[in-house]
Protein backbone atom coordinates (compact mmCIF):
# COMPACT_ATOMS: atom_id res chain seq x y z
CA UNK A 1 0.00 0.00 0.00
CA UNK A 2 1.16 3.48 -1.19
CA UNK A 3 1.33 6.45 1.04
CA UNK A 4 -1.30 7.79 -0.71
CA UNK A 5 -3.32 4.89 0.06
CA UNK A 6 -2.80 4.65 3.70
CA UNK A 7 -4.61 8.62 3.94
CA UNK A 8 -8.06 7.82 3.61
CA UNK A 9 -10.75 7.37 5.91
CA UNK A 10 -14.42 5.61 4.69
CA UNK A 11 -17.36 5.56 6.86
CA UNK A 12 -20.30 3.26 6.71
CA UNK A 13 -23.22 5.08 5.99
CA UNK A 14 -27.22 3.62 5.83
CA UNK A 15 -28.59 1.36 3.13
CA UNK A 16 -24.66 0.19 2.84
CA UNK A 17 -23.20 3.40 1.54
CA UNK A 18 -19.60 3.95 2.33
CA UNK A 19 -17.86 7.60 2.20
CA UNK A 20 -14.16 7.82 1.75
CA UNK A 21 -12.25 10.80 2.47
CA UNK A 22 -9.12 11.51 1.91
CA UNK A 23 -6.95 12.49 5.44
CA UNK A 24 -4.52 14.44 3.80
CA UNK A 25 -6.68 16.77 1.45
CA UNK A 26 -9.86 16.29 2.91
CA UNK A 27 -11.53 16.51 -0.07
CA UNK A 28 -14.15 13.53 -1.17
CA UNK A 29 -12.63 10.61 -2.57
CA UNK A 30 -16.20 9.13 -3.64
CA UNK A 31 -19.72 7.64 -2.36
CA UNK A 32 -18.97 3.26 -2.80
CA UNK A 33 -21.51 0.61 -2.39
CA UNK A 34 -20.50 -2.08 0.03
CA UNK A 35 -22.61 -4.01 -1.50
CA UNK A 36 -21.07 -4.69 -4.89
CA UNK A 37 -17.60 -6.87 -4.99
CA UNK A 38 -14.91 -3.82 -5.86
CA UNK A 39 -16.61 -0.76 -4.27
CA UNK A 40 -18.31 0.46 -7.37
CA UNK A 41 -18.05 4.36 -7.59
CA UNK A 42 -21.81 5.88 -7.27
CA UNK A 43 -20.93 9.16 -6.94
CA UNK A 44 -18.50 12.30 -5.79
CA UNK A 45 -19.01 14.37 -2.83
CA UNK A 46 -18.62 17.72 -1.29
CA UNK A 47 -18.53 17.73 2.27
CA UNK A 48 -18.63 21.11 4.35
CA UNK A 49 -19.06 20.78 8.27
CA UNK A 50 -20.32 17.84 7.85
CA UNK A 51 -21.31 14.16 5.86
CA UNK A 52 -24.96 13.53 5.11
CA UNK A 53 -26.57 10.88 3.02
CA UNK A 54 -27.98 11.90 -1.10
CA UNK A 55 -31.12 10.47 -0.05
CA UNK A 56 -32.93 13.30 -0.92
CA UNK A 57 -31.52 14.69 -3.57
CA UNK A 58 -34.30 15.92 -6.18
CA UNK A 59 -37.20 14.45 -4.03
CA UNK A 60 -40.52 16.27 -3.87
CA UNK A 61 -42.17 16.61 -0.39
CA UNK A 62 -44.61 13.56 0.00
CA UNK A 63 -48.12 14.37 1.00
CA UNK A 64 -49.89 12.16 3.46
CA UNK A 65 -53.20 11.90 5.09
CA UNK A 66 -53.48 12.93 8.21
CA UNK A 67 -54.03 10.47 10.63
CA UNK A 68 -57.63 10.74 12.45
CA UNK A 69 -57.12 12.65 15.94
CA UNK A 70 -54.79 11.09 17.93
CA UNK A 71 -54.15 8.26 15.38
CA UNK A 72 -50.09 7.54 15.34
CA UNK A 73 -48.27 8.16 12.36
CA UNK A 74 -44.62 6.27 11.64
CA UNK A 75 -41.72 7.31 9.66
CA UNK A 76 -42.07 4.79 6.41
CA UNK A 77 -38.63 4.79 5.58
CA UNK A 78 -35.21 3.49 7.37
CA UNK A 79 -34.03 6.88 7.23
CA UNK A 80 -34.14 10.48 8.73
CA UNK A 81 -37.15 12.28 7.76
CA UNK A 82 -38.95 15.71 7.63
CA UNK A 83 -42.60 15.74 8.62
CA UNK A 84 -44.53 19.12 7.23
CA UNK A 85 -47.22 20.12 8.98
CA UNK A 86 -49.51 22.78 7.53
CA UNK A 87 -52.06 24.01 10.02
CA UNK A 88 -53.89 26.62 7.98
CA UNK A 89 -57.81 27.01 9.05
CA UNK A 90 -57.02 23.83 11.91
CA UNK A 91 -57.75 24.81 15.77
CA UNK A 92 -56.73 22.84 19.03
CA UNK A 93 -53.94 21.34 17.25
CA UNK A 94 -51.36 19.20 19.48
CA UNK A 95 -48.71 17.38 18.57
CA UNK A 96 -47.47 14.33 19.98
CA UNK A 97 -43.32 12.83 19.11
CA UNK A 98 -43.10 9.08 20.40
CA UNK A 99 -46.03 9.73 23.01
CA UNK A 100 -44.69 12.76 24.31
CA UNK A 101 -46.13 16.11 24.11
CA UNK A 102 -44.19 18.55 22.19
CA UNK A 103 -46.88 21.14 21.47
CA UNK A 104 -50.09 22.05 23.45
CA UNK A 105 -51.76 24.17 21.06
CA UNK A 106 -50.01 25.09 17.75
CA UNK A 107 -50.97 27.79 15.83
CA UNK A 108 -49.19 27.80 12.04
CA UNK A 109 -47.58 25.23 10.75
CA UNK A 110 -44.35 23.23 11.77
CA UNK A 111 -41.60 21.04 11.07
CA UNK A 112 -40.36 17.60 12.88
CA UNK A 113 -37.66 15.49 12.77
CA UNK A 114 -38.18 12.04 12.68
CA UNK A 115 -35.73 9.13 12.77
CA UNK A 116 -36.34 5.65 11.67
CA UNK A 117 -39.96 3.61 13.48
CA UNK A 118 -40.74 7.16 15.30
CA UNK A 119 -44.24 8.50 15.68
CA UNK A 120 -46.17 11.92 15.32
CA UNK A 121 -49.52 11.93 16.53
CA UNK A 122 -51.78 15.12 15.83
CA UNK A 123 -55.02 15.93 18.20
CA UNK A 124 -56.96 18.28 16.38
CA UNK A 125 -60.97 19.46 17.13
CA UNK A 126 -61.77 21.49 13.73
CA UNK A 127 -60.16 20.72 10.03
CA UNK A 128 -57.62 18.64 9.20
CA UNK A 129 -53.94 19.15 8.84
CA UNK A 130 -52.36 19.23 5.57
CA UNK A 131 -48.92 16.42 5.67
CA UNK A 132 -45.95 16.19 4.06
CA UNK A 133 -42.73 14.55 4.16
CA UNK A 134 -39.22 14.72 3.08
CA UNK A 135 -36.09 12.49 3.49
CA UNK A 136 -33.13 14.95 5.32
Amino acid sequence: MNKKQSLVACAALIFGIIVCLSLRSQTPIGVYSSGIPGAVTLSTITITGGISTGLSNGLAPTSITAPATTVNWTNPIAANIEVYIDNSGVTGTSIKKNGTQIFSSLIGDVTIGLQPNETINLTYTVGTPSIKWSPR
